[in-house]
């Protein structure tokens, strides 16, 4: 059986793991366990999400929490975006026509190259530039 995670058990298994925090409710317990290695992650997938960066970017500041530029990947390229409603009006017994979020997601979670990133955050070159270095580690 399995059983859901729980701080403690973050806490207990945190060391050498950097932590991606997608809930700016969770940021403040995750920072206590996490410290300098959590970050606050922000995607740019709908116009909703300019919202969502600046309480980022608020919440960023008061905990001292650094931000970095996120995409939530679902398929490889835009084209595959009705193989992905196709599969999940599957899974849960739809019409291709009526199946909602959160089975599906938006047309924008393909797998961007840098360049695309890049136009989704022209105004952040650091949450790229941030982004970039948790991955490559430099």
């Amino acid at each position: 059986a399995s059983r859901a995670i729980t701080l403690e058990d973050l806490a207990q298994h945190s060391a050498g793991v950097i932590a991606l925090c997608p809930d700016i409710e969770l940021a403040a317990p995750l920072k206590a366990i996490f410290a300098d290695r959590l970050y606050l992650e922000v995607q740019h997938l709908s116009p909703s999400d300019g919202r969502r960066l600046r309480e980022a970017q608020q919440t960023g500041r008061a905990l001292d929490i650094s931000l970095v530029a996120t995409h939530n990947v679902h398929f490889l390229k835009p084209e595959e975006h009705l193989h992905h409603r196709a599969v999940n009006a599957i899974r849960c017994n739809s019409l291709l026509t009526t199946v909602e979020p959160p089975e599906i997601t938006t047309s924008e979670a393909w797998f961007k190259p840098a360049a695309e990133m890049q136009r989704n955050f022209p105004d952040h070159p650091e949450l790229l530039q941030r982004s970039r270095s948790l991955i490559c580690g430099s």
